[in-house]
């Protein structure tokens, strides 16, 4: 077998990679759960589908996962919150 074992790079993962991710989030985000259409709402959608995309690469990397895999499936395999879900936190 090569390269490196799924709890390893689950650590690696959500400590290295997410908080860059997620670095300034915490300034620049809205809660999702707003109701008001306005650019920054919009914005704010495609930035969570950008994260969205790179958290589903981690966990495809981590799990071994199939392309064709459901993103919310291996979420869970990985026991990883959901990108909406990880931005409120």
């Amino acid at each position: 077998m090569w390269g490196i074992m799924p709890n390893y790079a689950k650590q690696l993962f959500t400590s290295v990679a997410l908080p860059r991710v997620l670095y300034m989030v915490d300034i620049w985000c809205t809660p999702t759960y707003s109701k008001h259409s306005s650019p920054k709402t919009v914005g704010l959608m495609k930035a969570i589908k950008q994260i969205t995309s790179i958290q589903r690469a981690g966990v495809l990397a981590i799990m071994d996962g199939l392309c064709i895999s459901a993103t919310d499936a291996l979420n869970t395999s990985a026991f990883l919150l959901p990108t909406s879900l990880l931005i409120q936190k």
